[in-house]
């Protein structure tokens, strides 16, 4: 699985906090929490599986909902 290594603005960072605050997710990890958000947010703008046609070509872009 990929890793990957944000930095947040300060501002940013307090947003990550208060939502993970107001959502209740107080156990988990600051980091757990961003990795849980951007999955959603990923599932949200684009709900339906990638697929790639042989030659590597998107064949869905129209499932992208952004």
């Amino acid at each position: 699985m990929p890793e990957f290594q944000i930095h947040l603005t300060r501002e940013d960072t307090d947003r990550l906090f208060v939502c993970k605050s107001l959502e209740g997710k107080g156990n988990l990890t600051g980091n757990e929490y961003a990795a849980e958000l951007l999955r959603r947010e990923l599932h949200r703008l684009f709900p339906a599986s990638p697929q790639y046609d042989e030659d590597g070509q998107l064949m869905n872009p129209d499932k992208f909902t952004g």
